[in-house]
């Protein structure tokens, strides 16, 4: 039996790289891997297919009628078909996509987005919340299958991904150096002696006090 200190459970946590369901997000890495390799854009798409375990199918792509027709940010974070649109429309998947719910390139891609259960993905599940993603456009057919994707313990995110994240959430609140000073200090963690100093850039307010002070 290992002992206390010897196992770190949050060594064994995924982080989410993007903003929307997990069992969209292998088909996300497929879709912005195939554009970026094959320079696919948006008005040579013709069709796309979005491969899912049953699990994956209940949550983002059934029904099929409302996962394409996305009203709102919830709605959008639980479409597979919205966030592979968005994918292939921008070449990123964040916050910001949540803006483009109306917008006209993604809605023309959305009903070209066919999600449908895959036995090959479903065989990974649940060890794995895989995906398969098929493009066709230029008469020709692209397909990409993401067994592990990204931010799982096995496939985590780079130091410059994972900083990228976090300026993405906290920026807005903390100011671009303290998010980044912020960042920093919490990485090197391993090495701080007095934690306050840490809690204390984690404040959004300046003059905040932490209790006991």
């Amino acid at each position: 039996m290992e002992g206390l200190g010897t196992v770190w459970e949050l060594m064994n946590t995924a982080v989410k790289p993007y903003p929307s369901c997990r069992y969209g997000h292998a088909g996300i890495d497929a879709a912005l891997a195939l554009r970026a390799a094959h320079d696919i854009k948006p008005s040579e798409i013709t069709a796309v297919r979005l491969g899912l375990p049953k699990s994956g199918m209940l949550l983002v792509g059934a029904p099929a009628d409302k996962k394409a027709n996305p009203q709102n940010v919830v709605d959008g974070q639980f479409s597979g078909p919205f966030v592979i649109s968005a994918a292939l429309a921008t070449g990123a998947m964040t916050w910001d996509s949540y803006a483009l719910l109306n917008d006209s390139t993604v809605r023309s891609l959305l009903p070209k987005v066919a999600c449908a259960f895959d036995p090959d993905i479903e065989a990974e599940f649940p060890t794995n919340m895989s995906g398969k993603l098929t493009i066709e456009a230029r008469g020709q057919r692209f397909e990409q299958k993401v067994v592990v994707p990204k931010g799982e313990p096995g496939n985590f995110l780079s130091e410059q991904e994972l900083r990228a994240k976090f300026a993405g959430l906290t920026n807005a609140v903390l100011g671009v150096d303290r998010a980044a000073a912020l960042a920093g200090a919490v990485l090197a963690i391993d090495k701080t002696s007095d934690i306050s100093s840490l809690m204390r850039m984690a404040s959004p307010l300046m003059a905040a006090r932490l209790a006991g002070e």
